[in-house]
Parts: structure tokens; sequence; C-alpha cells
């Protein structure tokens, strides 16, 4: 039986981890910069890549992900019960979105989520992801504008519907269904947040 205290503790270093702003740390390494204070101001993979470099951008990509997939992964080697993983991952991604160490403002989530949906469900991860990504590419295309105009955001308002309709599809346990409702309820928030004050990208 899972203790409260020690279902806190976990949960605290999932919130830990995801707080490692490792966009930031890569920028300043790399190119002696403070990543917030330059192109979209926003701490993730994809402001790197414009400002920095598609190489440490893409090892951004990869740790920030891991932050999402490393406590899910713990917490199912350690025998928790599918909820307290799932709950992990959401922990994973508040960390990121809302950072301890960059004074609780971060970046919007998008790859810690992924990390923690390859975790939990690989299978519908990769058909949302290849889906997302060609309707990504399509809305580059068509010149989308506004929100549905950034590729990322695009793809995402497609793919979560589509995962959604896989997990009820395949009949996955509720506590899955409920730990992909509360990552796209953080996303959308921080999504939120971040459009109230100036505009970045995941």
């Amino acid at each position: 039986m899972l203790r409260a205290t020690e279902l806190a503790l976990f949960l605290g270093g999932s919130y830990l981890l995801g707080s490692v702003p490792f966009a930031y740390l890569i920028s300043k390494w790399v190119k002696g910069i403070d990543i917030r204070k330059v192109g979209s101001r926003n701490p993730g993979a994809a402001n790197v890549i414009a400002q920095v470099g598609k190489g440490a951008g893409a090892v951004v990509t990869v740790l920030d992900m891991s932050k999402g997939l490393v406590p899910v992964l713990f917490a199912r080697s350690l025998g928790l019960p599918l909820w307290a993983a799932g709950l992990a991952g959401v922990s994973a991604v508040v960390g990121h979105c809302w950072p301890v160490f960059l004074r609780f403002d971060g970046g919007e989530g998008m790859n810690t989520a992924m990390g923690a949906l390859l975790a939990l469900v690989p299978l519908e991860f990769f058909v949302v992801l290849s889906a997302g990504v060609v309707v990504g590419f399509l809305s580059g295309l068509l010149r989308l504008k506004g929100w549905f105009g950034s590729k990322v955001n695009f793809g995402a308002s497609v793919g979560f519907p589509l995962l959604f309709g896989l997990l009820f599809l395949l009949r996955r346990p509720l506590p899955i269904v409920l730990t992909v409702v509360l990552l796209v309820a953080v996303l959308a928030l921080r999504q939120v947040q971040v459009a109230g004050t100036h505009s970045r990208d995941f």
C-alpha cells in the first residue's frame, strides 16, 4: 500500500526533475545567452533551435522528454499503481511549466508531456505523433495564421482528440485516461497563461 508521505515525496521528486531547466542551462553553456531574453523568450527546445542551433535544440528535446519519461518508468519499475505513475508524469510537466529553479516561469511542457505519454502508452504515442507531424506540416504548407499557425499547436489540436479516441477504442484503464486529461489541462492552462503575457512557442 502506497503511503501518502511516500507518494508526496515521489511526486515532489518528479516535480523537481521536471523543473530542471535544460534549455536555459544548455543555452548558457553553448552560447552564453539567457534563452529567456532572446527570440520567443521561451525556455524550450524550439527557441533553443532558433537561437542556439539544431544540435543544441535536439539535445534539449531529448532531455525535456526524459523529464516526463523517467518518473513514469521509475514508478512502474517500483511496482507503484498506474495512477501514481500517471501523477508522476503530470508532476514533471507541472515542474517544466512552473519550475522552482526559474522562479516558476518555464516552458509550455509539450516535450515533457510527450515523454510521459511515451512511457504510459507507447503505441498510441507513436500513432498520434505521426499524425501530429503530418498535420503540423500541412498547416505550414497552408500558411494558417494565428494560434493554429503554430505547427506544434495545430498538430496538438488534432493529436490529442485522436489520442483520446485511441484510448477509448483500445479500452485503456481509467487511470491512463485521467492522466491524459490532467496533462491536457496543464498544457492548456500554461498555453493560456503564456498567451496572456507574450507570444511563445513550445
